[in-house]
């Protein structure tokens, strides 16, 4: 790949207002790691290069395998010394084989990937001298000379500023390209009619003084909420229902959901919660900066989870196998491998499970009775085994004069019939009163997942049967006790589902069931999770922000 540009970020040691600016951290990290971390992401389409005369640059510098860094000579480290020079000189001493000559200021940590790369778009596409990084000022702009005291309106017309037909663009100073030509033959990064690009005025802030510093500390630390969620055919929608549930704890940010690998599923349940969100085929998160992350994929990569940190983000997990550098993993559905067990950043078992807030009134709600009248069934919101159709007829072969709730993803149609031994079959979509129907039946029959903890929780019996391998796993010590375990759908056969169900469905067995499941609970669950993500949430906002503020007069000495 021939590279678009040679960019260099400039960063040298001189800095009056905050000293040692580009070192000071700054939203957890060096200031000049923010741009490093950018446009590092570009490699290859960028020649990327780093000029300072400060040793500590060329140090951080040296992390980045994109980056290369060129010592600044001394004649060209003052105060005095422009851009332009600063160019030209570069320009005339280094091969450059590119089109364009970019400057990236590292006092603009700001500025997103999304952005970086509509910049790199706009080189590739546009046959401009010179192209500039500008914003969009509002109001009633003036415009006075040297100590004039008239000054001269910038507006056509006094009116509200929604209504102007006046654009005014105010370079950023975040991002300058040139042709390289022009440079050789000018001496300036711009030609007469420059090509001004608009990026969000959020990304453009340069930081020059303290209350700069303080105002993109306040931006950085102002972070999204991010949920990635798999939802398909094979796992189901538990994923999503989790996501959702979370998401009413943190209403105080702002949300975004993204649905992983959402294929066979014609209602993700999203729709239900009135919720925005995009579907995506790849964990390719490249454009997600200074944000909470939650992870609910199954197994996320080792390499993804780090990629996101190094963005700035905050990363939590639940249900992987995998270990990983998130900030926490919440494991409600599987055992510690002996690797992990003393691992400070996971969590394992129920007190890690989410749940619902109409769940959890309802522990230990059952009430036993000495014979089986209600059954409720339920395989997960995609029955990817469709044990549903296979294991309802059975049921029937086992009762008389029963209900029977067959309770689905939402995309079957409700309806009522009455089987051939006399059984009520009502088949319902799932939805809150799911697990007040759950309270009130005397067997529940259904896969391995978060809803088989949730019935545990109510305290009803169950029999259990696990889509597949992954899910038998689900099985935790935990709960073990609390139901009948069948096995792997594929592995048992119709005989097998039966006797399981026929022991379950015994006075003495459901009695047992039942005991065990007093003394299992998700109640801590939901607070523990809230607790944990709120507390590394504020932690690491709080920490962020004051490293750069360690002394007494934070902007005129800061910590390095």
């Amino acid at each position: 790949m021939t590279a678009i540009c040679t960019l260099v970020i400039p960063a040298r040691r001189n800095s009056k207002r905050v000293p040692s600016k580009n070192v000071s951290l700054f939203a957890g990290k060096p200031l000049v790691e923010w741009s490093l971390a950018l446009w590092s992401h570009f490699q290859g389409e960028v020649d990327l290069l780093v000029s300072t005369d400060d040793s500590r640059v060329m140090n951080l510098a040296a992390a980045y395998p994109a980056a290369r860094f060129l010592f600044r000579p001394t004649e060209l480290s003052g105060d005095s010394v422009t851009l332009d020079e600063l160019s030209s000189f570069l320009v005339k001493t280094e091969r450059i084989a590119t089109n364009y000559f970019a400057l990236a200021q590292c006092t603009c940590p700001l500025i997103s990937l999304a952005t970086a790369r509509m910049l790199l778009e706009v080189m590739k596409t546009s046959h401009a001298v010179s192209i500039v990084a500008a914003v969009k000022e509002h109001g009633f702009l003036w415009s006075r000379g040297g100590d004039k005291p008239v000054a001269s309106p910038l507006f056509d017309e006094r009116v509200n500023t929604q209504f102007s037909q006046r654009c005014i663009l105010r370079e950023s100073g975040a991002f300058t390209a040139t042709r390289i030509e022009h440079l050789l033959h000018s001496g300036s990064r711009f030609d007469d009619h420059p090509l001004l690009v608009e990026i969000p005025r959020e990304e453009s802030l340069d930081i020059d003084d303290g209350l700069d510093w303080r105002i993109g500390q306040a931006i950085q630390g102002r972070r999204d909420l991010v949920f990635v969620a798999i939802c398909n055919a094979s796992v189901g929608t538990g994923h999503v229902h989790r996501c959702l549930e979370i998401a009413t704890w943190f209403a105080d940010l702002p949300q975004q959901f993204l649905v992983y690998q959402a294929d066979g599923v014609e209602q993700p349940m999203l729709f239900a919660q009135h919720r925005e969100y995009a579907v995506i085929d790849r964990l390719n998160l490249q454009d997600i900066r200074n944000s909470v992350v939650v992870l609910d994929v199954l197994d996320v990569e080792a390499e993804v989870v780090a990629r996101l940190q190094a963005s700035g983000n905050i990363v939590f997990v639940f249900e992987s196998r995998t270990l990983t550098t998130a900030n926490f993993t919440f494991n409600s559905l599987y055992k510690p491998r002996p690797d992990e067990g003393t691992h400070l950043s996971v969590a394992h078992g129920p007190c890690c499970a989410v749940s619902a807030s109409y769940i959890r009134p309802l522990e230990n709600r059952f009430q036993f009775r000495e014979d089986v009248r209600v059954v409720v069934v339920f395989f997960g919101g995609t029955d990817p085994s469709r044990l549903r159709q296979r294991v309802v007829p059975l049921i029937d072969t086992l009762f008389v004069g029963i209900e029977i709730h067959v309770f689905s993803n939402g995309i079957c149609a409700a309806g009522e019939t009455v089987s051939p031994a006399g059984n009520r079959v009502i088949e319902r979509p799932t939805g809150p009163e799911f697990y007040g129907v759950v309270a009130g039946a005397d067997l529940f029959v259904g896969s391995a997942g978060q809803t088989m903890m949730q019935v545990a929780h109510i305290g009803v019996p169950a029999v259990i049967i696990a889509h597949s391998p992954r899910e038998q796993d689900h099985v935790v010590d935990e709960v073990v006790s609390c139901i009948t375990y069948v096995g792997c759908a594929d592995s048992q056969g119709d005989g097998d589902i039966v006797e399981s169900i026929r022991t379950a469905a015994t006075r003495r067995r459901r009695q047992e069931m039942s005991d065990c499941c007093s003394s299992f609970s998700l109640s801590g669950g939901n607070v523990f999770v809230a607790a944990t993500m709120r507390k590394i949430i504020e932690e690491r906002h709080w920490s962020d922000c004051s490293q750069a503020v360690q002394s007494p007069a934070p902007f005129r000495k800061c910590a390095v």
